[in-house]
């Protein structure tokens, strides 16, 4: 009885622990993202200003154990930009797992702590529907779920059909 008792508690605790570390984790990332996207535009700028892009994010929506956004790649205002029409944009969506132990590697058997697991999928819209037209209507660009690991991405495994 004593025992079992114990290692109730000691589930229970662990279950406690889990989720408000994947609160918090899910918290710090709502608080940062607009910092980060800044970061990445700022990054773009330097590294390719002949691309003429931007990112931004919409639709963010934050849950205990997972957040879901958009990240929207458009043409910057007045430059010129051959591969993206004013108004056109590539949107790719983000399911993100929040740490320390996020669900989706979870369900894989990875017992890796980290800040988050991120899935990316390619929108069908008007300026991604070439590709799917190519890729018979399947997503022809999706992510392999990739750890964040203390805010520094492990390299990201795409899926091309």
């Amino acid at each position: 009885m004593k025992k079992t008792l114990v290692a109730a508690g000691v589930v229970i605790a662990l279950g406690i622990v889990w989720t408000g570390g994947a609160w918090y984790t899910g918290k710090k990332l709502e608080n940062h993202l607009s910092e980060m996207v800044t970061q990445a535009n700022e990054q773009l700028k330097r590294t390719a200003p002949e691309a003429g892009v931007e990112l931004s994010y919409q639709n963010y929506q934050r849950g205990v154990f997972s957040s879901h956004l958009q990240l929207v790649v458009k043409p910057v205002a007045g430059a010129d930009n051959t591969w993206l029409k004013p108004g056109q944009s590539i949107v790719l969506d983000e399911s993100v797992s929040h740490g320390p132990f996020p669900l989706a590697q979870l369900k894989t058997l990875n017992l890796i702590p980290s800040m988050a697991s991120v899935k990316t999928t390619l929108v069908n819209n008007d300026a991604a529907k070439p590709l799917f037209d190519i890729a018979k209507g399947d997503a022809p660009l999706s992510s392999i779920p990739a750890l964040v690991m203390a805010a520094i991405p492990a390299p990201i495994s795409l899926s091309i059909r």
